[in-house]
C-alpha cells in the first residue's frame, strides 16, 4: 500500500517538475530578445512598459492554448456577425466583460497576434505569468485613478500601428451578468488614434452572453476568490457563450463630450444582447 502512494507521489512531482521545464521552455522562446525571463517579468510590471508585439511562438501558443481551455470553459462558441471584427481601418474591440475568461475567446475566433490592455496586477501578482500575458499580447494598465495616461498611450500607438487591440471599457470582470459603467479610456483612444492618422479609427462593440453567470452574491468575495469560485465550479458553469460583434463605428460619429460618446458605446454594446430578457438591469 505504501508502495503505491509513493509512486503516486512521485508521479505527481515528476509532473509537476515536467509541467514546470515546459512553462520555463516556452518563456525562453517568447521573451523579447536581449532579456532574460526576470527582466522582462519585472518591467511589465512597470507602468508605462508597452512590450513588443508577439513573435510567431507567442502567437501559436495563444491561439493553441485559448482553444485548449475554452472546451473547458465555456464549451461551445458562438459567433455572430464575424465579418464586422475587420473594419475598414485601425480599430479598438471593446466588449462587455463578464467572465475572466473573455479575453480568450478572441484568439478562438480570430487570427494573428493580438493585443490586450489588461489590469496592472496581472503582471505584478505572479510574475512568471505577467510575463507569458505580455509576451502573448498583453500590456499593463494602471487602473487607479489619473494613473492611466501611461497605458492609454501606449494603446493609441498600438492602434497607430494598425494593431488590432481589444479593451474592455468596464475595467475588471463582473461576474454578475450586468453590464456596468464604462471606463472613458477606449473612446478617448480611438479618437487620438484618428487624429494622430488623419483618418477613421473604428470601435467594434462586442456582447459577450454566457450560459451561466454566478450573481450578484459573488460580488461580496474579492476577484482572485470570484474568479477561482468560476474555475472550481466549472462544470456548473459551462454552458456556451454568443459573441455578437456589432457594425464597426468611426470615432467622427462618436458624440465630442468623452463621457456622452462612452455611454454612447455602451448602449450600443447593451443592444446587441443576444438574450436581453435575461439581462439584469444596469446600474
Amino acid at each position: 500500500m505504501h508502495s503505491i502512494w509513493l509512486w503516486l507521489g512521485c508521479a505527481v512531482l515528476g509532473a509537476v517538475l515536467f509541467g514546470i521545464w515546459r512553462f520555463y521552455r516556452l518563456l525562453k522562446r517568447i521573451v523579447p530578445p536581449g532579456m532574460t525571463i526576470r527582466q522582462f517579468a519585472k518591467k511589465c510590471g512597470e507602468d508605462g512598459y508597452l512590450p513588443p508585439p508577439p513573435n510567431e511562438e507567442a502567437v501559436r501558443f495563444m491561439h493553441r492554448s485559448s482553444k485548449f481551455m475554452a472546451r473547458f470553459l465555456p464549451g461551445k462558441i458562438t459567433v455572430v456577425n464575424p465579418e464586422n471584427l475587420n473594419p475598414p481601418g485601425p480599430c479598438v474591440i471593446t466588449p462587455n466583460h463578464g467572465s475572466a475568461m473573455d479575453p480568450r475567446l478572441f484568439p478562438v475566433i480570430m487570427d494573428g497576434a493580438l493585443r490586450f490592455m489588461a489590469a496592472r496586477g496581472v503582471f505584478t501578482t505572479f510574475a512568471p505569468v505577467g510575463a507569458m500575458v505580455a509576451a502573448c499580447g498583453g500590456f499593463p494598465a494602471n487602473l487607479d485613478p489619473g494613473r492611466g495616461r501611461a497605458a492609454a498611450e501606449n494603446a493609441v500607438n498600438i492602434v497607430t500601428s494598425r494593431q488590432k487591440l481589444i479593451m474592455f471599457p468596464e475595467g475588471w470582470a463582473w461576474l454578475d451578468g450586468v453590464v456596468h459603467e464604462f471606463k472613458t479610456g477606449a473612446v478617448r483612444i480611438a479618437k487620438e488614434a484618428g487624429a494622430r492618422l488623419n483618418e477613421p479609427v473604428y470601435l467594434v462593440p462586442v456582447y459577450i452572453r454566457y450560459g451561466k453567470y454566478p450573481g450578484k452574491w459573488i460580488l461580496r468575495f474579492p476577484p482572485p476568490v470570484q474568479y477561482g469560485i468560476v474555475f472550481t465550479l466549472w462544470p456548473i458553469f459551462r454552458r456556451g457563450v454568443t459573441m455578437v460583434v456589432g457594425k464597426p463605428i468611426a470615432h467622427t460619429e462618436l458624440p465630442e463630450e468623452a463621457h456622452e460618446a462612452t455611454e454612447f458605446l455602451r448602449k450600443k454594446v447593451i443592444e446587441l444582447d443576444p438574450n436581453p430578457y435575461k439581462e439584469l438591469r444596469p446600474r
